[in-house]
């Protein structure tokens, strides 16, 4: 839930203008875990043996802490290239240009993306209205780029095709909103 913070620190406003899409894909992300914990499915994929033995290596790698100074470093690379980029992407191509960056810029990292978003709703060089839709669309893609890493990591065609459902009514619930609070 991060990004959301984020947008509404820098701009409320463009927090307010996608505050329909945004918790329309917070309660479906929360639905999904709620399902999953009222249906337990001990499929293929499962980690521990029946003696309840880790087997092999773990799944995910190891994590860099989000706080140290090569992460923060990182992130405010991107967030300068997505701002510089986004910004001349409007100037060119207008909105579509903006929203092709935001997609971009949300495989890559979707907090910079908001934060650039937002940073340039906030400024006035975006309406706050387009700023919440490009956060939108970072945090979309943010949630689409994870499918192919639940497919590698798991390699368990049951579990992907049940992921890829989700994070497909995820991004649908997403874009549902977008047009949604446009009315």
């Amino acid at each position: 839930v991060p990004n959301p913070v984020i947008l509404g620190l820098i701009a409320p406003l463009a927090l307010l203008d996608s505050a329909v899409p945004l918790t329309l894909m917070i309660a479906g992300a929360g639905i999904a875990v709620l399902w999953r914990r009222g249906n337990p499915h001990n499929g293929k994929g499962m980690t521990d043996s029946p003696s309840g033995e880790s087997r092999g290596a773990p799944l995910l790698p190891t994590l860099e802490s989000p706080f140290s100074l090569t992460a923060a470093f990182k992130f405010g690379v991107i967030f300068l290239a997505l701002r510089i980029a986004g910004t001349l992407a409007q100037r060119a191509l207008g909105e579509a240009g903006f929203y092709a960056v935001s997609a971009v810029g949300g495989v890559i990292s979707s907090a910079s993306a908001v934060a650039s978003a937002a940073n340039l709703g906030a400024a006035g060089i975006l309406p706050a209205q387009v700023a919440g839709h490009g956060a939108i669309i970072a945090s979309a893609m943010s949630v689409i780029v994870n499918l192919p890493l639940v497919a590698r990591v798991a390699k368990d065609r049951g579990l992907t095709l049940r992921t890829a459902r989700v994070l497909g009514g995820i991004v649908l619930l997403g874009a549902f909103g977008c047009v949604l609070q446009l009315f």
